[in-house]
């Protein structure tokens, strides 16, 4: 792996002006060289151009390569893969973007948990009362039990009791 010697500058536009700056004294040198060698003009601009731009895609690569890994864990997440993070290599704004992108993505990997365990939970009161009407309601279908008051006041707290899980979940979820 290429260490970016830029990595320490705490400023994105500071680094592009030093690569461009760069660019131009590299440009500038090979000009020098290739005169002092009476290399044709053409020449001269070529080998200038190449190794400019060598010399910038190799330093622009370390600063974009936060975005490219951003990217990565961008199509992850949207795929419902919340555990990729970036890797955080330098203090400048790309830097700090790759901070608050893996700050967001703890955040939702939290709330995915949270999410999780709320439908578990819901899931769980649920199924007790909806299995006590359905046992008692089958045996009332089947004759095994009479339909008397005192049955059917028991299947009428397990409905109010459901109905209250439900506008409990409603209250939730509207506050939330």
């Amino acid at each position: 792996m290429i260490v970016n010697p830029l990595s320490r500058i705490p400023s994105i536009k500071v680094k592009l002006s030093i690569v461009i700056v760069a660019a131009v004294v590299v440009t500038l040198a090979v000009n020098e060289i290739g005169l002092a060698l009476n290399f044709r003009a053409g020449f001269r601009a070529g080998v200038a151009a190449i190794i400019a731009l060598g010399m910038v895609q190799l330093l622009a690569r370390g600063m974009t390569s936060p975005l490219r890994s951003m990217e990565r864990a961008a199509t992850a997440m949207a795929s419902g893969d919340l555990s990729e993070r970036v890797s955080v290599k330098s203090a400048d704004e790309v830097g700090r973007l790759a901070l608050a992108f893996n700050h967001m993505a703890d955040e939702l990997a939290a709330e995915d948990q949270h999410r999780r365990d709320l439908v578990a939970n819901v899931s769980h009161e649920l199924r007790t009362p909806i299995s006590a009407l359905r046992a008692t309601l089958e045996n009332v279908v089947d004759g095994v039990v009479a339909p008397e008051p005192a049955l059917l006041r028991t299947m009428l707290a397990q409905t109010e009791r459901l109905q209250r899980l439900v506008e409990g979940q409603r209250a939730f979820t509207a506050d939330a």
